[in-house]
């Protein structure tokens, strides 16, 4: 029978509670809110306007191009998640019993978290996120001015200037967020004590929401490597294989950046929780070895008085053993990453196309894909 408690104070507490660690506004500007949401879908509904034949945007290698501005698009999305993540993910870890508390003051943990949250969240909408976006928008600035000088100055050339620009101020800070969401995994350990939950359902001992947390981290930066990676390995293989020997070259040297910072942003930040996880299991092993042993003490036990104990003795010391293996065995398994195999499963996917065509081996893989799809629909025809 389901007991329900219907006390309106205990419900008002329970309330207060979770709003207390309710989400945080990791955007708290409107218009840039909107901004982020609307740009990417402006971008896909670009593409076909571009590819268009009859389009009046005369832009160099548009297919080329229009593939980029849809991996720009998919960062976006990705970078929205990433954002419903982190406006969450503070309080998910303290209802979950993952935060501790401050280290030596216990009695003050909630209004510290309190106060820790309210940080994260002025931090994140920082001055300084304009800052970043100036200074990507002078990165663009430096690039295209030699295209505006040469192309002249229509007012479809100023006109692609501006978006450039406008688009490079967003993604500063959306950088911004990103550095700073890093930042404050790796910094979360030191600040307060994480309580490692070992038999937590989530394999990851209660801090998944870290891992899923700097796996977007990460996505984000992979949509840059599988762009560069599907030109390098499928491209030669299509119609545009000239666009992809022209820029293959370079997109390989390239292709060593978002990598790189795929694989720092994913594991990194979370090398600081996993030497907490470390050592915790190391603290686990010690009581694991001495139940090992007392496992061993008791079965021996059995095994040479099984003639001399009475059924309800040996009944009740085989109801022990059995627990002991139980508790063995649940505990055996003890996470150091709070990472779980789905987690792993989705970078590994992300990175896949990235990895493989550095490496060289996407390539015959996707020749031989493609020429098996073209031999098929030849068949069918």
């Amino acid at each position: 029978m389901k007991i329900e408690n219907t006390d309106p104070q205990i419900r008002e507490r329970v309330l207060a509670e979770r709003d207390e660690f309710g989400p945080i506004k990791p955007i708290r500007s409107p218009a840039l809110r909107w901004f982020l949401k609307l740009v990417p879908i402006g971008m896909v509904l670009a593409v076909p306007f571009i590819l268009w034949e009859k389009s009046p945007l005369v832009v160099p290698g548009k297919e080329m191009f229009s593939t980029g501005l849809l991996a720009a698009a998919f960062a976006l999305f990705a970078f929205q998640t990433l954002m419903e993540i982190i406006s969450t993910i503070f309080g998910t870890l303290w209802r979950r019993g993952s935060i501790a508390g401050t280290k030596g003051k216990q009695e003050e943990a909630a209004s510290s978290y309190r106060q820790f949250m309210k940080e994260v969240e002025d931090r994140l909408n920082s001055k300084y996120q304009w800052i970043m976006g100036v200074a990507f928008a002078m990165l663009v600035l430096v690039w295209y001015l030699p295209n505006l000088i040469a192309l002249g100055k229509g007012f479809l050339i100023l006109l692609g200037l501006v978006v450039e620009l406008f688009i490079a101020v967003l993604i500063g800070a959306v950088a911004w967020r990103m550095i700073f969401i890093g930042w404050q995994v790796w910094r979360l350990p030191e600040k307060y004590d994480l309580n490692v939950q070992v038999v937590h359902p989530d394999q990851c001992g209660g801090l998944e929401p870290l891992g899923n947390l700097c796996l977007w981290n990460a996505l984000i930066l992979a949509v840059a490597g599988i762009f560069l990676g599907g030109w390098i390995s499928i491209g030669p293989h299509t119609q545009f294989a000239s666009y992809a020997a022209s820029y293959g070259p370079i997109f390989h040297v390239l292709l060593i950046v978002p990598i790189i910072l795929s694989f720092v942003s994913f594991f990194l930040p979370l090398w600081t929780t996993h030497l907490v996880m470390a050592n915790k299991k190391a603290e686990i092993q010690i009581d694991l070895d001495e139940l090992a042993k007392s496992i061993y003490t008791e079965s021996i036990i059995l095994l040479n008085n099984t003639n001399n104990l009475d059924f309800t003795e040996g009944d009740e010391r085989n109801k022990r053993l059995i627990l002991m293996r139980s508790v063995y065995s649940q505990h055996q398994k003890i996470p150091t990453w709070p990472i779980n195999m789905n987690i792993i499963a989705k970078f590994a996917a992300a990175e896949a196309m990235p990895v493989l065509s550095f490496l060289g081996i996407a390539n015959p893989i996707a020749k031989v894909i493609i020429e098996s799809f073209r031999a098929i629909l030849q068949g069918g025809s």
